[in-house]
């Protein structure tokens, strides 16, 4: 006796069938990433998601305050830092599987504003100092911060700027109050910025020259290395898919 399934009827149960080995073996993941990097972050999460089962848990701040709370026994399986220095501290002090470090991005900075015309090509602003606040992340706790007092160091409007510069806690505090116009321009990574805020105010890119690589790691730590789900979005953040994502966003990639 011959049994009719209706293609409809069919191409479910296959695809219910295809999905059941990915369902069961799904693990959640809990990833401490640096602010610059969370709206990447999201997009790769979603396609790692679609394609293997798995859920992340992302929390997002500066690096320096990720690296306390891994110290106070945080339950993070991944730790995708702004720098290198926090990996390697991570791994010294035995809190990260060691060998497991790797750059995964290289930040661009920019001095940018959300008016149109403030910041020239060349970043002249910085030296005349016809403005009344500069934003930045605060360099006693993220990379990016240090990268932008190394570039006013190097023009030699470090220390003339001081009573200007106003030191936020993270990158997305530091856009924040550039989009609200509280302060007039500031340092920020390139990833933050949307492409209609690029059109509609002003920056300068800042050369490479002027600072050190910044250079963002990631980590295995501890309490992820029994962690399968963890271990697959490593090795996946290391493949074309999500060098890819990485450049589209406004980094370079290793």
């Amino acid at each position: 006796m011959m049994i009719t399934v209706k293609k409809g009827l069919l191409f479910s149960i296959l695809l219910f069938g295809n999905l059941i080995p990915s369902l069961l073996h799904a693990e959640e993941f809990n990833v401490a990433v640096a602010t610059n990097f969370r709206e990447t972050l999201q997009q790769l999460v979603r396609t790692f998601e679609k394609s293997t089962g798995h859920q992340a848990i992302i929390t997002a701040d500066a690096t320096g305050k990720l690296y306390a709370q891994i110290k106070s026994v945080a339950m993070f399986d991944i730790l995708l830092a702004a720098d290198v220095q926090t990996p390697k501290t991570i791994e010294a002090e035995e809190l990260g599987v060691a060998n497991t470090r790797f750059t995964y991005a290289i930040g661009n900075l920019v001095l940018w504003s959300s008016q149109k015309g403030l910041i020239d090509s060349k970043g002249g602003i910085l030296r005349n100092g016809k403005f009344a606040h500069l934003a930045m992340p605060d360099p006693k706790i993220g990379p990016y911060g240090v990268a932008a007092q190394e570039v006013m160091e190097k023009l030699g409007v470090w220390q003339k700027l001081q009573p200007k510069l106003w030191f936020r806690d993270n990158m997305t505090e530091t856009h924040k109050v550039i989009v609200s116009g509280e302060a007039e321009l500031g340092f920020m990574a390139l990833s933050m910025l949307k492409p209609q805020q690029k059109s509609a105010g002003s920056l300068w890119m800042v050369p490479k020259d002027l600072y050190t690589p910044i250079e963002q790691q990631a980590i295995l730590l501890n309490y992820g290395q029994e962690n399968k789900a963890a271990l697959a979005f490593l090795e996946y953040l290391k493949g074309p898919e999500a060098r890819t994502v990485i450049e589209s966003y406004g980094y370079s990639v290793p």
